[in-house]
């Protein structure tokens, strides 16, 4: 049984590629073709699912990882099966200033932001073949004293292009990281985020 909520993010993805990411029985391969934001490979590192075939990101961290901006993919239009993107959620950021900003990159404004998100998705859109799938990993955030309601945004701007909205499911977080000012909070700390599915 597929549900739509768990802990571990490796098991989301190995359960997305089986419901809506169609093998490449040419190649004998059952994965993800591109990762835009491959990081430190933490989707792949307990082999539930299998290593992206292309790994990019803005700043490589490790062996096999190209550098690439994820608003200029570098694939010809219309050529891609798959993608999974997990872009930086917060904003604002400054050096030492709570857990969550040390131990995630982030941008300086959330305006930068979904900016970033929405040249991402249509380069996104380009690149998917026709029923070509997008995966995008993201959490919404508290920035400025404003909700920024992220996947909200991105479902908005993916249906707009074109896209079919998939399927949505919920990684809840076991740990309890909170913002440097949570003495003075004035909105619910979210300890979720979702990954969200489309279609071309």
């Amino acid at each position: 049984m597929i549900k739509s909520i768990n802990y571990n993010q490796t098991e989301i993805l190995r359960d997305i590629i089986t419901l809506y990411v169609p093998d490449d029985f040419a190649n004998d391969y059952c994965g993800i073709d591109v990762d835009l934001t491959y990081g430190c490979g933490g989707f792949y590192k307990n082999k539930l699912v299998p290593e992206p075939r292309y790994k990019f990101d803005l700043i490589p961290l490790g062996p096999g990882v190209v550098a690439a901006d994820s608003k200029k993919i570098q694939f010809s239009s219309e050529t891609v099966r798959s993608i999974i993107y997990d872009p930086p959620f917060t904003a604002g950021r400054k050096t030492g200033q709570g857990l969550i900003h040390q131990r995630f990159t982030g941008y300086r404004a959330m305006d930068d932001a979904w900016e970033d998100y929405r040249l991402t998705l249509i380069d996104c859109y380009r690149v998917l073949r026709k029923k070509g799938v997008l995966i995008v990993k993201i959490q919404a955030t508290v920035s400025g004293g404003k909700q920024w309601d992220s996947p909200f945004f991105i479902k908005s701007v993916a249906q707009q292009l074109g896209m079919e909205f998939l399927d949505e499911f919920v990684l809840l977080s076991r740990g309890r990281m909170i913002g440097h000012n949570h003495a003075i909070q004035q909105h619910a700390r979210k300890f979720h985020s979702y990954f969200l599915v489309f279609r071309k």
